[in-house]
């Protein structure tokens, strides 16, 4: 959690660094870059690094070093497939992905040493050895972007790409350490047991994956085709502000998830559907002061080629206070295992994603894309819902896990209050107003809001 919170602070105070030493089409090349990685990394890896590894950590818990080795083989296997593939027909990859070719190369490299370091911590979190992989963790989130600023203030040119290639080397010479380190103590590169559990487990939820990241970053890459890779910079910077924000709510939902689920198992579903009212509506407070704040936060990080952002910021805050809601039934399905209703909903919401995206950034511009990124996350918690209803009906006679009606009234009032803080953007001193007047309000009647919330946790 530490190492969490540490690098998304760090994250964000070195934004407004690569924000004055970049224009917007550089910064962009950066985002894109990452956004495409993040996409190719499911099918080089099949993100077996998470819940395949964290099974297999418990399956093969006396040859845990030989199945982390195994996997390296796996996914060096995939990577390298990968890279002959682009190989092959690079001058049809390079048209789709848009990057210059050194870094289509260097991206291969670098998915094909990444595994390594999340296998290790998983492995060093089994064992209760956090010492370790905390070290590894606050150095690299330190010496990465230190080199990368003193890169880019030294070169001359294309400072986007000097970026990219900094980073990914830096990352490179971290990654192939602990590379190294787990096959010389694995000692095996192919295992047929492992390599057929692996394939059989991961190959199911690339599509689940595949969807996720289309529904959450696809837009990125659709501005940057569409509109340009200075929009797509400019669009990315909204989202780097809001990431201190899901630090928030990721730190939250992490402390409330296990309570949730002692409840589920003891079948004591009063108390849950307030507290996670109560909750939304915490978070629907800090997310409509992040909103009324946002034009100085963006003049604060970023100069004035990037202020026209200050417009997608409302909505691309505002679908984090949906995101949290879509969670509270996410968990019931992930409590039951039900991963298919979870690929549904996520295939569901990424193709009404794509398909919004493609119309309104043609008809409006891309700070429409914002706005589809707010319906979207609508349209993905109305069909989780509707999964964990049918859920709870199988599984608990029909039970309610929440208040529907109190949750869809706390969703209008914060859309409410999202649009009213818009239409006061142009009104500094009627915004800061607002925003004062909420924090008074929060400091006097915080007692009272803590009271109450320790009165429903305690109810069985």
């Amino acid at each position: 959690m530490v190492c969490n919170v540490f690098q998304n602070a760090l994250g964000f105070i070195t934004l407004p660094v690569y924000s004055r030493i970049m224009p917007a089409e550089q910064y962009g090349l950066y985002s894109v870059y990452l956004t495409w990685m993040n996409l190719l990394l499911i099918f080089t890896n099949l993100n077996l690094q998470y819940g395949v590894f964290n099974t297999a950590m418990i399956k093969f818990e006396k040859d845990r070093d030989g199945f982390i080795s195994a996997m390296q083989g796996l996914t060096t296997v995939l990577s390298l497939g990968w890279l002959l593939i682009y190989l092959a027909a690079s001058e049809v990859w390079n048209q789709l992905f848009q990057l210059p070719p050194i870094l289509m190369v260097v991206m291969a490299f670098e998915m094909l040493l990444y595994p390594a370091k999340d296998y290790w911590s998983g492995k060093l979190r089994f064992e209760y050895k956090y010492k370790a992989t905390v070290l590894y963790t606050m150095m690299l989130a330190v010496i990465n972007p230190t080199v990368c600023i003193l890169a880019i203030l030294g070169a001359e040119g294309d400072r986007g790409s000097i970026r990219v290639l900094t980073a990914a080397v830096v990352n490179m010479i971290f990654y192939a350490t602990i590379y190294v380190r787990n096959f010389a103590k694995g000692k095996r590169f192919y295992h047929k047991e492992y390599w057929k559990y692996a394939w059989q487990l991961g190959i199911p939820l690339v599509i689940y994956y595949v969807s996720q990241t289309i529904f959450n970053q696809f837009d990125k890459l659709m501005i940057q085709h569409m509109v340009g890779m200075d929009k797509a910079g400019i669009y990315s910077l909204v989202y780097s502000c809001s990431v201190v924000v899901v630090c928030v709510i990721n730190a939250i939902n992490g402390a409330y998830v296990p309570w949730k689920y002692q409840k589920l198992q003891k079948q004591a579903y009063k108390g849950i559907a307030k507290v996670s009212e109560w909750i939304a509506a915490g978070i629907g407070v800090i997310l409509i002061l992040v909103i009324l704040a946002g034009p100085e936060l963006i003049q604060m990080i970023a100069p004035a080629e990037y202020y026209e952002a200050i417009w997608i910021m409302p909505p691309v805050v505002g679908s984090l206070f949906f995101l949290f809601l879509a969670q509270l039934f996410i968990n019931v399905e992930f409590y039951f295992e039900e991963k298919q209703a979870l690929v549904k909903g996520s295939i569901f919401s990424a193709v009404i994603n794509v398909v919004l995206n493609y119309f309104a950034i043609k008809q409006f511009g891309y700070v429409a894309a914002g706005y589809t990124t707010l319906v979207c996350y609508i349209v993905f918690v109305a069909a989780n819902y509707y999964y964990m209803k049918k859920l709870c009906a199988e599984k608990l006679q029909g039970a309610e896990i929440y208040n529907i009606r109190n949750l869809c009234v706390l969703s209008v009032g914060f859309l409410i209050a999202m649009f009213a803080a818009l239409l006061m953007y142009p009104y500094p001193m009627l915004r800061w107003g607002g925003l004062c007047l909420i924090v008074i309000m929060g400091l006097v009647f915080h007692k009272k809001i803590i009271g109450i919330l320790k009165m429903e946790l305690s109810k069985q």
